[in-house]
């Protein structure tokens, strides 16, 4: 935690999946730029890229072998759904000129204001209403119907 304060990182998580005898750490950085509505940031993702990655600030165990080391840009930041979705809307950090959701992309979004009657592609005519109804799914209205 103090090396990822001292970075200045938004958010850090360890990860253990025992069955598999992984463990991962994940972290995420603010911009150093300002936003550019036209330009992905390079050099918030350079930044991170090249700085020494924050697991060599660990003292693992010499048995535990490091398999990957990834840096890659977050397209989506998504609030967990809630049942009707009238939770927070996902946070699309890259767009433009990355694409974020839309009214037509097939997922009904009540937080983002999606209703049959603005997204009615998107959206049944229940979707919304906290019940997993006939024809919906998890993809299709995921503030409604849950993972089994």
């Amino acid at each position: 935690m103090a090396a990822a304060d001292q970075r200045g990182l938004t958010g850090v998580w360890l990860l253990y999946n025992k069955e598999e005898r992984l463990v991962q750490v994940v972290y995420f950085a603010d911009r150093i730029v300002p936003q550019d509505p036209f330009i992905p940031d390079f050099a918030s993702l350079g930044s991170l890229e090249f700085a020494t990655p924050l697991g060599s600030s660990l003292n693992p165990p010499a048995e535990w072998t490091k398999t990957l080391d990834r840096t890659q840009w977050v397209l989506t930041v998504w609030f967990p759904f809630v049942l009707g979705d009238h939770g927070q809307p996902a946070l699309w950090p890259n767009s433009p000129p990355l694409p974020e959701a839309y009214a037509g992309d097939g997922v009904c979004e009540v937080s983002r204001g999606e209703t049959n009657l603005t997204a009615p592609a998107d959206c049944g005519p229940l979707c919304g209403n906290g019940v997993c109804d006939l024809g919906e799914d998890n993809q299709k209205c995921p503030g409604d119907c849950r993972l089994p």
